[in-house]
């Protein structure tokens, strides 16, 4: 009998190292399944994390596009302003030759028609023959108009200006 005392004691042994063996394993199981618990949690969470990044790429996209939209749009509103501005200058050079053109035209038209009337007539020749230099069509269409005065004033034809003084009576001249 001792041979059986002993068969069983190693297999009691052997049973009870068979069950610390399974519940070994059984918590080396509960370990696994606690790690990939915690693991899908943690995979959860990054995929969370990456669906909140690709939002936050999206709003950064969309605001690349608007602010690409708005340089755009300032780039517009730049060359228009050049363009305005170019406008302006050309315009304002057609307003600043037409006013010339004027002021010309009516400072030859009056030393044309007094050039025999005032007393420096080489200062008037001189700037008439500078208004026919500078614009030779414009001279010839005025000289083609008979001018309201006598180009020709003999000596007695010439009278002095008469002087008014605006601080005596005029009764008391008379």
């Amino acid at each position: 009998m001792g041979l059986f005392y002993r068969m069983s004691d190693k297999v009691a042994r052997q049973s009870d190292i068979i069950k610390e063996l399974e519940e070994k394993d059984r918590a080396r199981g509960e370990k696994l399944r606690d790690i990939e618990r915690k693991f899908g949690d943690v995979k959860t969470g990054a995929e969370g994390l990456m669906s909140e990044l690709q939002k936050s790429m999206d709003v950064a996209k969309e605001g690349m596009s608007a602010m690409e939209a708005l340089v755009k749009k300032f780039d517009q509103g730049q060359d228009r302003i050049r363009s305005l501005e170019a406008e302006n200058t050309a315009l304002a050079a057609q307003i600043m030759d037409a006013f010339e053109k004027a002021t010309f035209k009516a400072r030859y038209d009056i030393l044309k028609d007094y050039r025999e009337g005032l007393l420096n007539e080489a200062l008037i020749d001189e700037e008439i023959e500078m208004y026919e230099e500078d614009y030779p069509d414009e001279a010839k269409r005025s000289s083609a108009v008979p001018s309201s005065t006598p180009t020709k004033a003999g000596p007695s034809d010439v009278k002095p200006p008469i002087q008014v003084n605006p601080f005596e009576d005029p009764e008391a001249q008379e």
